[in-house]
């Protein structure tokens, strides 16, 4: 009798060390492979545990998928996963890892938004890295109230989507996400208004519009000040700016792509033709990077009033009209010979 509870004894003690052990490896223990940096595990509808583990096991952040799903089905957790964007470092413990998914710490995202696209490519690009679809981005897009609160106009709205890399909340709604990209891009262009040299004394609204213009016709950063420059001289002495993006907005707006230009093209009649109206055209014509802005700021100072492209991505310069169309027949030549 005493040697059956004796063993009745130690093997109740055995199943508590073994349980002990267990809770110390679900509280401790990591679930995670050795990876550097935190991996990202998006999850849009955590209503379903299967879907959930399939999400983490997708995102690479689980070695160890059966003490998760013990735990969170042991605890009830598996019922109280909030939706969002989740970083998960190595080392997590499947403890700490259903703690931060039914708390809902979620960790921001990092939204690029590149330079230089046109409203559509530029729309979708946003679209394609946050939890909503492009019709409610469509419908915010619309709301005048919106663009009350921000401040601009309507069509301005790509001009001030600077190329830059954002840190944002992934199921943001597009209102919220526009409210806090359009804001940081007004402040530093005020920024820089303020600080920068600003020989031509733009606006900020103004420098964004002339940004835009730049962003198109340079391909090296090193061109901008040079390139913005030229149509800062025009602007200055009441010349047309002749720039041709300003045309390919047209195009795009009326065509849906960008093309190569004819004569005929100029002759559009539009507020955006600024071969047939002078100064700055009625908004932006593309999202400018900020080195595009800095580059309207501070200008080089010279007296170019001409540039034509060299074949290579860079531009030659001219002060003069004959010497333009010297460079101008150089540029023809080498077309030619590739062709």
């Amino acid at each position: 009798m005493i040697a059956r509870l004796r063993g009745l004894l130690v093997g109740l003690g055995v199943v508590g060390v073994g349980m002990l052990f267990l809770l110390a490896t679900l509280r401790w223990g990591s679930v995670t492979p050795d990876y550097d940096a935190p991996r990202s595990v998006y999850l849009l509808d955590p209503s379903d545990w299967d879907g959930v583990r399939t999400q983490l096991e997708a995102g690479g952040v689980l070695s160890h998928p059966a003490r998760l799903t013990f735990l969170a089905r042991a605890t009830g957790w598996e019922a109280q996963i909030k939706p969002g964007h989740y970083a998960i470092p190595a080392g997590m413990s499947a403890w700490d890892i259903l703690q931060k998914l039914r708390r809902g710490e979620r960790d921001p995202i990092r939204l690029l938004i590149p330079p230089g696209l046109d409203e559509t490519r530029l729309y979708a690009s946003i679209v394609a890295q946050m939890a909503f679809d492009s019709t409610a981005f469509a419908g915010a897009v619309q709301e005048d109230g919106l663009f009350a609160e921000l401040g601009i106009a309507r069509s301005d709205l790509p001009g001030y989507l600077f190329a830059e890399t954002y840190f944002v909340y992934w199921l943001s709604d597009p209102e919220t996400l526009l409210q806090k990209v359009v804001t940081e891009s007004i402040a530093y262009a005020e920024r820089l208004e303020r600080t920068s040299t600003n020989p031509f004394d733009l606006s900020a609204r103004e420098a964004i519009i002339m940004a835009s213009i730049v962003e198109w016709e340079a391909l090296y950063d090193d061109e901008k000040p040079r390139i913005a420059g030229v149509y800062l001289n025009r602007l200055r002495d009441r010349w047309p700016l002749q720039a041709d993006p300003t045309i390919q907005h047209i195009i795009l707006e009326q065509e849906g792509q960008k093309r190569r230009l004819f004569f005929k093209d100029y002759d559009i009649p539009h507020p955006y033709n600024t071969y047939l109206r002078r100064g700055l055209p009625p908004g932006p014509v593309t999202n400018p990077s900020r080195s595009s802005l800095t580059a309207v700021f501070e200008p080089e100072r010279h007296n170019y009033y001409y540039f034509v492209a060299t074949g290579d991505g860079r531009h030659r310069f001219s002060r003069t009209l004959s010497e333009h169309q010297r460079a101008a027949q150089a540029y023809y030549r080498t077309l030619r010979e590739r062709r």
